[in-house]
Formats: structure tokens, C-alpha cells, sequence
């Protein structure tokens, strides 16, 4: 039994935080916008999970010779502009290319030094636990959570909080468990963002100020 469930939270740990992001691709197709939602979250995603491959993998260097020529070819001057918000998706890609091609030399160069391969890991496991913080910084400024796929927000919240039990369930080291709770903190703020700016919430406190801005017109007439 503990065997089955090792494997059932494993498979758990890699099916479940698809599915949300399914529902966001949808939205933004539906919408023909990705207006409130914030694309760090998927720089996030692709840098910490760049710098885990190259921490869980050690035959990393014959995928990415072929990657080194791409980036060569790749001319477009990506780098000049703000990050991350380039026009053409191939921007993107070189970028990636790039990045990928940077932790490979390094890989290649330090692999036989312990302390190396630890802080792969764990700058893979910080810059992940940033994960949903660039969308919670949007959605302060935008004071709205429009755009923003509830089912993300679900599968975060309930993914970083099975994540946060499956590394106390299964002894992980300290970091696992402090990055694991950062996160759900930080999913915690988002929910939070979800009621204070629903339109039921606005409304409500619409009314509350119009009331009080009224009251206080009375007093002064009076």
C-alpha cells in the first residue's frame, strides 16, 4: 500500500498542474486576449524547469549540441527589448535556446563538482517558488482578476498544497517544504484577490461608500 501510494501522489504531482492551464489556453483563445493574465508565470515555468532538467539529468549534453547551432542562426535582436514581452514567438524560442544552451556549457564544464549540481537545484526550486507571484502583482495593480482562469488558481492551490504534503509525507529536504509553502502562501493571496475583487464585493462596497459619502452630505446640510 505505501508503494501504491508513493506512485499515486507521483502521478498526481505530474498530471495535476496541467489541467489548469488547459482552461487559461482556452480562455485566452475564447477571448483572443491574454489580458489579465500575466506571461512571467510561463517564463517561470520554462526557466525553473530548464535548470531541473539539467539537475535530474546527466545525459543533457547530446540533446543540446544540436540546440547550440539554432541559437547561432537565430539574428533577431530579442535581447534589446523588454523581457519577455517580445513580438514574435521565435524571440521566445532563441531566448530559451540561449538559456538552455548557457546552463548545458556550464553543466558540461562543473558537472563533476558537487556544489554545483546542488545550486542547480536549488535556483530551480527558488525561481519555481516565485511561480504564481507575477500574476498576484497584476492582479493588485489591475485590482481585478479578470482574464485570469479560475482553474489555474485551483490547480495551484490545491497542487502546491498536495505538493507541500507530498514533501512532508515523504521527508523531502528543508528547501522542497519552505519553497512548497512559500507558494501556497502566495496561492493564498491570489484566492483572497478572487473574493475582494469580485463584483459582488465591489458592489457591496460601492454602496457602502455612496451611503456614507450621502450621510456625510446630509450632516453638512444640515
Amino acid at each position: 500500500m505505501p508503494g501504491f501510494a508513493q506512485t499515486a501522489l507521483s502521478v498526481t504531482m505530474v498530471i495535476g498542474p496541467v489541467v489548469g492551464y488547459i482552461d487559461q489556453y482556452f480562455l485566452i483563445k475564447r477571448k483572443q486576449s491574454s489580458v489579465g493574465f500575466n506571461a512571467m508565470t510561463c517564463a517561470i515555468l520554462l526557466f525553473a524547469n530548464d535548470l531541473r532538467s539539467s539537475f535530474s539529468s546527466s545525459s543533457i549534453e547530446e540533446e543540446l549540441i544540436a540546440e547550440e547551432n539554432g541559437v547561432i542562426r537565430g539574428t533577431k535582436p530579442w535581447w534589446r527589448q523588454r523581457f519577455w514581452s517580445w513580438d514574435h514567438y521565435l524571440d521566445y524560442i532563441n531566448c530559451l535556446l540561449g538559456f538552455t544552451t548557457f546552463i548545458a556549457f556550464l553543466y558540461m564544464l562543473l558537472r563533476q563538482y558537487p556544489a554545483f549540481i546542488e545550486t542547480l537545484g536549488a535556483l530551480s526550486l527558488g525561481i519555481e517558488s516565485t511561480l504564481p507571484l507575477p500574476q498576484c502583482i497584476s492582479n493588485y495593480k489591475n485590482k481585478s482578476t479578470s482574464g485570469f482562469s479560475l482553474i489555474v488558481l485551483g490547480s495551484w492551490f490545491l497542487g502546491d498544497g498536495f505538493k507541500l504534503f507530498y514533501f512532508i509525507f515523504t521527508k523531502a529536504p528543508l528547501q522542497f517544504i519552505i519553497c512548497g509553502a512559500i507558494q501556497l502562501s502566495v496561492d493564498s493571496l491570489i484566492v483572497m484577490q478572487f473574493i475582494l475583487y469580485s463584483t459582488f464585493i465591489k458592489n457591496k462596497f460601492n454602496k457602502t461608500s455612496l451611503q456614507t459619502d450621502q450621510d456625510n452630505n446630509c450632516k453638512l446640510i444640515m
